[in-house]
């Protein structure tokens, strides 16, 4: 149960050292990428940042980065809206936990041959990427309209539409590439990540 919530990481010091250097590469990754202004590459590589916070941090992890990042995106200037930086961070949250709690609940672990290894990532990434394409299309399409202008839920309902699916599926197949390199290194979870 530790390493699913915190990760592999031996102590302490170095889960916050983990979640400090995930949340610090996501910031910045968001921020470089965000100077090109195109959402399919930032959307790909934030839910990428994601992903891999909740393989090396744990959910506790994960889902602090994934809460944290839009917060600093409103104070980069990267999200003008600030009324959307509650629901962006519902939505990474979710992506997080429906990732973690799918690697857990198929035991990715050693044990596993590589195929089921890699079928259970998979299964992992496109359910939490659905969850997360829901959620944001509920907020674009039907609650945003009850209280947000016509045109920026005219705008809001193709960012937040099938584009924010493609990210997150993306971000996923990136994700379960680095899963065995990382694994390799010992940093990724093995046998631990269900435990």
């Amino acid at each position: 149960m530790k390493v699913f919530l915190f990760g592999n990481a031996k102590n302490k010091a170095m889960i916050l050292a983990r979640i400090g250097i995930m949340t610090a590469l996501t910031v910045l990754a968001q921020y470089l990428s965000g100077l090109l202004g195109i959402q399919l590459i930032t959307g790909s590589i934030v839910n990428m940042f994601l992903l891999l916070s909740a393989l090396l941090t744990g959910i506790i992890g994960g889902i602090s980065i994934g809460v944290i990042t839009p917060f600093i995106a409103l104070a980069l200037g990267l999200n003008p809206q600030v009324v959307l930086v509650p629901f962006i961070a519902l939505s990474n949250a979710a992506l997080v936990v429906i990732f973690a709690f799918v690697i857990k609940l198929t035991k990715v672990s050693e044990q596993q041959n590589e195929f089921k290894r890699l079928a259970s990532l998979i299964l992992a990434v496109i359910l939490a990427a659905g969850v997360k394409f829901l959620l944001m299309f509920f907020f674009s399409r039907v609650l945003f309209p009850l209280f947000l202008a016509p045109p920026l839920v005219d705008k809001l309902s193709i960012a937040w539409g099938v584009l924010q699916l493609f990210t997150a599926l993306i971000g996923g197949a990136i994700t379960v590439a680095l899963y065995y390199p990382l694994k390799r290194v010992k940093l990724a979870p093995g046998a631990k990540v269900a435990e």
